[in-house]
């Protein structure tokens, strides 16, 4: 296999680690988020859809972007963690 491949042979393992690993952080937090909502709207707190229908503006949009890009690094960096290979490096390669 080349070197400008995005995976190698051995990065099969890596793949599967970092896909439970993102499967089961997305299921907590979806898991989370329902019980969170739930429990607001029971409370009268949240009405049904708020969350749905809401745009993030300004600042804290701007801090969203930046834990967006965060999580996407820790993610796409998970099967390269005992490799040279970097983000970077693999965003620059053609498919």
């Amino acid at each position: 296999m080349s070197e400008s491949s995005y995976l190698q042979g051995s990065d099969v393992e890596a793949l599967a680690r970092m896909l439970n690993a993102l499967l089961t952080e997305h299921w907590i937090v979806c898991d989370r988020m329902a019980i969170m909502e739930r429990v607001l709207t029971e409370r009268g707190l949240l009405e049904s859809g708020q969350l749905d229908r809401y745009v993030p503006t300004g600042e804290f949009a701007a801090s969203l972007e930046a834990l967006r890009n965060t999580v996407f690094a820790k993610v796409l960096d998970a099967p390269f963690l005992n490799d040279t290979r970097t983000v970077d490096h693999l965003k620059s390669m053609k498919p």
